[in-house]
């Protein structure tokens, strides 16, 4: 995966290298970096569920890629907020959609003091249109179970076992989710965790919300 992710960036380098009239732009740069952020952001989650699955959720495997993922997120912090720093809330109309989707992955899987540093700050992105108010969703869930509360949207889920954290009104949720262009809940535990059944529960002693990129 490493092999074959290093060409491309260095295709794309070079393209945008390749004469004046094609020198990149800040936000070219900026764009390319935040690929090799998402690389690094995604690299020992995708390895999770089916590490868990073949050594089990306690395993020495598992804490190993828990340690990992936890140094790689706190480097990836530092680089993402060293470009807020810089240049402010990056947009997609500014890196692109992959780019905007890699900043609020790496707000979502810090910590919660740093989520809650960069709630307000997302907030506005969405009201200015430079952030997605269905990522804005998931980063209000995730604080909002940081600190005690009931998570509003149902994007967060324990693991193993994928059942919902607590949440507020679950009758109401999918008018909540519509109203910030998430699917139904039944529809996104289908398509993220092959679960047919939804599940609500407490967070156990142990477990933690899932390690996926929501």
């Amino acid at each position: 995966m490493v092999a074959s992710f290093a060409p491309a960036m260095g295709a794309r380098i070079a393209m945008l290298c390749g004469d004046t009239a094609s020198r990149p732009t800040v936000y070219d740069t900026v764009a390319l970096e935040l690929r090799v952020i998402d690389y690094a952001d995604q690299r020992y989650r995708l390895q999770m569920d089916d590490t868990s699955r073949k050594y089990g959720y306690n395993s020495k495997q598992v804490k190993g890629l828990f340690k990992k993922m936890a140094m790689v997120d706190s480097m990836n912090l530092r680089k993402v907020d060293s470009l807020i720093n810089k240049y402010g809330w990056l947009g997609p109309d500014q890196v692109g959609s992959d780019g905007d989707a890699t900043i609020f992955a790496v707000i979502q899987h810090s910590s919660l003091k740093s989520q809650e540093k960069y709630l307000p700050l997302m907030r506005e992105a969405v009201k200015d249109g430079k952030a997605k108010a269905n990522h804005l969703a998931l980063l209000e869930d995730r604080v909002a179970l940081g600190e005690g509360r009931k998570q509003i949207y149902g994007s967060q889920l324990s693991f193993p076992g994928y059942a919902v954290l607590p949440l507020e009104n679950p009758d109401s949720v999918d008018i909540r989710r519509a109203s910030v262009g998430l699917e139904p809940l039944g529809v996104y535990l289908k398509e993220c965790c092959n679960i047919d059944t939804v599940k609500f529960a407490p967070l156990p002693s142990g477990s933690a919300p899932s390690p996926a990129r929501k």
